[in-house]
């Protein structure tokens, strides 16, 4: 991969991040950023948010490497699902980091609260896309 084809694509990663910021009302104080990892340091995911500086208001995308090698028509609808998914986490850490302090020491709580948030996640991050996809059909209409 070319240095130009690698800033085309974090220049696009930054840009779908910041309309998905506009769609889901993310709290404009949040700086996401927006970093590559090794595909086996990702343990076969293909992004993750760090939300260890969340009280701060600070994050980390993380995306794999393996993402960077697909052409730009393959790449963008991965990348906006992406995007949609790990800011949700971030539109719900505070509700989590409570529900975490609740369940105190009961291991099999905390089990099912990242169980739950996960799935509730992507139950989110699918209705998003699913209206974000019939915009998209409805300007093309239009059009």
């Amino acid at each position: 991969m070319t240095a130009k084809s690698y800033r085309t694509k974090i220049k696009l990663i930054n840009k779908i991040v910041d309309k998905w910021r506009k769609i889901l009302y993310l709290d404009p104080i949040w700086v996401v950023s927006v970093e590559f990892a090794d595909v086996e340091e990702m343990g076969g995911a293909l992004a993750r948010v760090d939300t260890s500086n969340s009280e701060y208001y600070v994050a980390v995308m993380e995306v794999t490497e393996s993402l960077l090698q697909l052409d730009e028509d393959e790449f963008d609808p991965i990348i906006n699902e992406i995007a949609c998914h790990e800011l949700i986490h971030l539109l719900l850490i505070d509700f989590v980091r409570s529900a975490q302090l609740v369940a105190g020491e009961n291991e099999a709580m905390h089990n099912e609260l990242r169980y739950k948030y996960e799935q509730f996640t992507s139950k989110l991050q699918r209705a998003f896309m699913n209206l974000n996809e019939q915009i998209v059909t409805l300007q093309e209409d239009i059009n």
